[in-house]
């Protein structure tokens, strides 16, 4: 027993044993011995096997605050670069209605009503841009979804068709909407879907000139999902823009953007929307020429018990 504990004293090896011999007082002292050191063989493996354990899990601990880490800088920086966007976006209109006023002390009154009218102007896209940029943060600070119920989506197209057709007369013919005979009916917000579809649609003919078509198509596409594709034969975007258009602020053009007016929220508005209602919108080339801006939803939600759910209905999208 002197020379085993000297052993394991030696060298840590707790897997030596003591002989017993006999079955005396010295046997069942070996015995005893035998059994402290298999306890001691078995804690030391289950110490091991934790401090590996507590090891393992130190460098996922590590790897997920490095990670979070870089997804707080990067929403920093990306809400700084908003903040940027913001303030430049107001400066320029507030400078054009400053000039305006100023302008308007010093004209004659025939003068002045021009100036007047530009004032308008300017005040309306400010308060434009505000409206879109409220919007654009109710629906990042969703916490609870917004009402759902059966929409029949041909009809809302048709009402963004008919109201786009009215406001722009001279585009009228321009405008092809290439309907499904049975459409599947979408669990949606209507007033949501209406608002992302349409301000789609009013970019396709924003940035197309008269004469050049534009197309609504609605479809499906397996398993379950609902397509609406805006397509247009302008002059397109650079394969480069693509990954950025539904960015907020992010202009292709910026001198002829600002020339023609805009809030540049409306895309990032719509990828908003389709994101709450579990789809995914995203653009290509088109061919010849243009671009084509799909919106994939899903038919069918499997959330749909707790959407009905009163207490869910806290989001009012005619807030928005």
């Amino acid at each position: 027993m002197t020379r085993v504990a000297r052993e394991i004293e030696d060298t840590d090896k707790l897997d030596t044993r003591a002989p017993v011999t006999s079955s005396d007082e010295l046997g069942s002292l070996a015995q005893s011995f035998n059994r402290m050191t298999d306890k001691l063989e078995r804690t030391t493996r289950e110490r091991e096997q934790f401090v590996r354990e507590l090891a393992s899990l130190n460098q996922t601990l590590e790897a997920k605050i490095a990670e979070r880490t870089d997804e707080l800088e990067t929403a920093v920086k990306a809400q700084q670069r908003l903040l940027g966007d913001i303030s430049h976006e107001i400066k320029s209109p507030l400078a054009r209605l400053s000039m305006a006023m100023g302008l308007a002390s010093r004209y004659t009154d025939a003068d002045r009503a021009r100036q007047f009218a530009r004032m308008e102007h300017e005040i309306e896209t400010i308060a434009a841009l505000a409206g879109e940029l409220l919007t654009l943060a109710r629906l990042d600070a969703a916490t609870v979804p917004p009402k759902f119920e059966m929409i029949e989506l041909r009809e809302v197209l048709r009402e963004i068709v008919d109201d786009v057709s009215y406001e722009t007369p001279e585009r009228q013919p321009d405008i092809l909407f290439s309907e499904m005979s049975h459409p599947p009916s979408l669990r949606g917000n209507r007033d949501l879907l209406r608002r992302a579809i349409e301000n789609v649609v009013r970019n396709a003919i924003f940035y197309t000139a008269a004469g050049t078509t534009v197309e609504i198509a609605l479809s499906t596409e397996p398993p379950h999902d609902v397509v609406i594709e805006v397509r247009d034969q302008g002059p397109g975007v650079p394969d480069s823009a693509l990954p950025h258009l539904f960015e907020p602020f992010y202009r292709v053009d910026e001198a002829r953007a600002r020339a023609t007016g805009g809030t540049g929220i409306g895309l990032a508005i719509c990828q908003r929307v389709v994101q709450l209602h579990g789809g995914w919108v995203s653009a290509r080339k088109n061919h010849p020429q243009g671009l084509v801006v799909q919106l994939t939803l899903p038919a069918q939600r499997s959330s749909a018990a707790n959407i009905d759910d009163p207490a869910q209905h806290q989001f009012d999208a005619r807030a928005l």
